[in-house]
């Protein structure tokens, strides 16, 4: 969650409240699985176990802390959770830890004097901090100065904050950061998870190989490399030699025309100076204990001869999370990992986005590594300059633990149109991938002035039949054939809304009783709801075993999609919405008469994931083209690879830096 520093005022010690509301409470942290990490070294108090008289009903306040942080948990808005640390002295207590969880800061503008407030010593809230992103502000009058600025304000930041508290600090604009802020970090902070090597306007390589800061890489499990440079290279060296307990990797390189491509990658000869730069410390590579990851994102690495150096140094077989993106030559990498001694056992999340050939040997690739591994949750393929669609069975190989899928492909490059599953294709998928919350794929097309095509109708319903679909992201456009000029924007968004209230009104009903009604599913077709109870089931037999109740039988009535968007975004900056991207959120009118219909309600693409957050697992957003001047370019997240040209400050990281 990102919170603004309007979201984060500097919240003092709570005024005393009665008796009944000043109990002392026990230090809690946002998820389940991290309350003894997060809370180690923090002061706890004991909370004696609330008692209540006898004869009356249990109460708010007769709850354990712990099952009241369960609750406040939940609530995801920051301004929400403002209101809540206002509530009283023990919602303050326990709200403020999720609150200030995690940071997100614009710097380098006239708001960074609102951060005085956020510093102040005096604020209980700087004490559960973990995580702090921090953002070149967007201003309209930029100086020379501001990247300077920014720095001054990052450096006050870590000299007030808490130490050893942080857990992870980013900076993701590309331009350089501040030697001596890098250091001030790892010298105050010494409880990190995370580490990034990025340019910085100094080597601190012999810093660093000095041992001095040793303490604070102890503990890191994760580490991201950036390297754009020969300086950076050493650095993700040391850094990498330094946390033998990492579990992801990161690696993206940014390097422009300085170095010969010959000798930055690796060749049939031997590993390139990337590879020789960063693993260097793990030479010979056929000798070396493998990293035994748990997560790997490769971007823009020549993965042609992987077998001699990734998969020697890199164990595939304890990966649960793999994202390979616009790699040259990643099929070489697929085909290795394919065999048994490299292909991964519990692979959960897959990413590949692939610029693939004109044999497409990269479709082949993918194809034969997923119809190999089994039980991917989440799904995200991204193909150009394709013939087809990947093959049902590559998909239908993890029907039984899919939980968001996001698949496309084009012909072309940017800017061609999308191909399509046939609708045949396309029911088989979803009729046995019941497990799926969230979809993005690519619909047929359709006219907005016309009624919808057969095929739009067919996928629709198709959709409909999804029990736990939250999420329904379809990247083409309607169109307004067979009318030769364009609509205004105003006409065309009008005309969508109507779409996406047919859409909302089909899924409306009970997700089974199409199977088993052709009435129902004609009715969905036509976009009219249908409010009548489905048939009885058919009485048990015990010559059928298929007639015995099952899960299916107690899903809940009515669909639960609750985001539906149109269109990619197209913003590679995370915190800026997209123009080129409709979100609606399902909402609710009532008549005169009292009588509900669906209405969907435009949202903003950056609001979508506190109205579900499921919804973030199907974004999808356009490629992103080689690095220059004026390309602003960021790491993108399972599905957030995204490219936009503009003259903006070039930034680098996203969702890959969480």
């Amino acid at each position: 969650m990102h919170t603004d520093p309007e979201s984060l005022p500097m919240l003092p010690p709570s005024p005393e409240m009665p008796p009944e509301e000043s109990k002392d409470t026990q230090a809690v942290a946002a998820e389940p699985a991290t309350i003894e990490e997060h809370t180690k070294g923090e002061h706890t108090t004991a909370n004696p176990k609330p008692t209540r008289p006898e004869g009356r009903k249990l109460q708010w306040k007769d709850l354990p802390v712990d099952m009241k942080s369960e609750v406040v948990k939940h609530v995801n808005r920051p301004t929400h959770m403002k209101t809540l640390c206002l509530v009283s002295k023990e919602f303050h207590e326990i709200t403020v830890r999720f609150l200030y969880r995690n940071v997100s800061l614009d710097v380098g503008s006239s708001s960074d004097a609102k951060l005085s407030a956020f510093m102040n010593p005096k604020n209980i809230g700087l004490k559960h901090l973990r995580t702090l992103d921090l953002y070149l502000a967007e201003i309209r009058d930029k100086c020379m100065n501001q990247v300077s600025h920014a720095h001054f304000t990052i450096r006050m930041l870590l000299e007030f904050l808490p130490e050893d508290t942080l857990e992870k600090v980013s900076w993701h604009p590309w331009n350089p950061f501040n030697a001596e802020n890098m250091l001030l970090l790892y010298r105050k902070q010494k409880r990190l998870k995370y580490v990034e090597a990025i340019t910085l306007d100094r080597s601190i390589t012999s810093e660093i190989e000095s041992g001095k800061f040793d303490e604070s890489f102890k503990g890191v499990r994760k580490v991201a490399l950036f390297p754009d440079n020969r300086e950076t290279l050493e650095y993700c060296h040391a850094l990498l030699k330094r946390a033998p307990k990492v579990e992801k990797l990161t690696i993206q390189t940014n390097f422009g025309t300085e170095i010969p491509s010959r000798e930055l990658n690796d060749s049939s000869t031997g590993a390139g100076l990337i590879t020789r730069s960063i693993f260097n410390h793990l030479q010979p590579f056929n000798e070396c204990t493998p990293l035994a990851l748990k997560s790997l994102r490769l971007h823009k690495v020549h993965l042609r001869y992987a077998s001699d150096t990734y998969c020697k140094f890199i164990s595939f077989r304890t990966i649960s999370s793999l994202h390979i993106l616009h790699c040259p030559g990643a099929d070489a990498l697929l085909a290795e990992i394919s065999k048994s001694q490299q292909l991964p056992e519990k692979l959960e999340t897959f990413d590949f986005k692939h610029d693939d050939n004109a044999e497409n040997d990269g479709l082949s690739a993918l194809e034969g590594f997923l119809t190999l591994v089994s039980g991917v949750k989440y799904l995200t393929l991204d193909l150009e300059h394709t013939d087809t669609m990947p093959v049902s069975s590559c998909v239908l190989r993890h029907a039984k633990t899919l939980r968001a899928m996001n698949v496309h492909a084009t012909t072309g490059g940017l800017g061609d149109d999308e191909l399509v599953w046939d609708v045949q294709v396309f029911e088989n998928i979803m009729k046995d991938c019941k497990e799926l919350e969230a979809v993005s794929v690519a619909f047929p097309n359709t006219s907005l002035i016309r009624p919808t095509t057969d095929e739009f109708n067919a996928y629709k319903n198709a959709l409909s039949q999804l029990p736990y679909l939250s999420t329904l992201h379809c990247t083409t456009w309607p169109n307004n054939k067979p009318s030769s000029s364009l609509l205004p924007r105003v006409a065309y968004e009008s005309l969508l809304t109507t779409l996406a209230s047919e859409i909302y009104t089909s899924f409306a009903r009970d997700p089974f009783a199409a199977s088993t009604s052709t009435t129902d599913t004609n009715a969905g077709a036509n976009g009219a709801a249908n409010n009548s109870p489905p048939p009885p089931p058919p009485p048990l037999t015990s010559s059928s075993s298929s007639s015995i109740p099952t899960l299916s039988d107690f899903h809940p009535k009515y669909s639960q999609l609750s985001i539906l968007a149109f269109g990619t975004s197209d913003r590679g900056y995370e915190r800026e919405d997209s123009l080129n991207q409709i979100c609606y959120a399902r909402g609710k009118r009532i008549d005169a008469e009292g009588k509900e219909t669906v209405q969907p309600v435009k949202v903003s693409s950056l609001l979508r994931g506190y109205v579900d957050p499921r919804s973030t697992w199907a974004k999808h957003a356009d490629h992103r083209p080689e690095n220059t001047e004026a390309i602003m370019e960021i790491k993108g997240a399972d599905a957030n690879d995204t490219k936009f040209v503009t003259s903006l400050t070039l930034d680098k990281r996203s969702e890959v830096t969480s």
